[in-house]
């Protein structure tokens, strides 16, 4: 990822499989969806697409679960990656990042 010098783990099925039974205690869908999200997109599965990856299954989730879209603006774009960065680098930084996410990058809820 540009901007940082952050390397991700190598990723495994055992990791993903751990991060999953972490994710699944999480009761709030909105909550355990946009964590999700976060999860996979740092964790780096694939060699491309994972930040598209990421948020198509958030998407998929978020919408059969009646929980609205996740859509990054163009005004917003440098911000969530910005912040997206920070969460990479410093794992405290999440709950900032899915604040973020929630308040300017979720649609379709009241």
């Amino acid at each position: 990822m540009a901007g940082t010098n952050w390397k991700p783990e190598i990723p495994s099925m055992d990791k993903l499989n751990v991060l999953l039974e972490e994710v699944n205690k999480i009761e709030c869908d909105t909550e355990r969806i946009i964590v999700l999200m976060c999860k996979l997109m740092k964790m780096q599965l694939f060699n491309d697409g994972n930040k598209r990856t990421a948020m198509l299954i958030a998407n998929h989730e978020l919408i059969k679960h009646g929980r609205g879209l996740i859509s990054i603006s163009e005004e917003n774009k440098v911000e969530f990656g910005t912040k997206l960065i920070e969460y990479y680098e410093k794992e405290e930084r999440l709950q900032e990042l899915m604040d973020f996410i929630y308040d300017k990058c979720l649609d379709g809820i009241e």
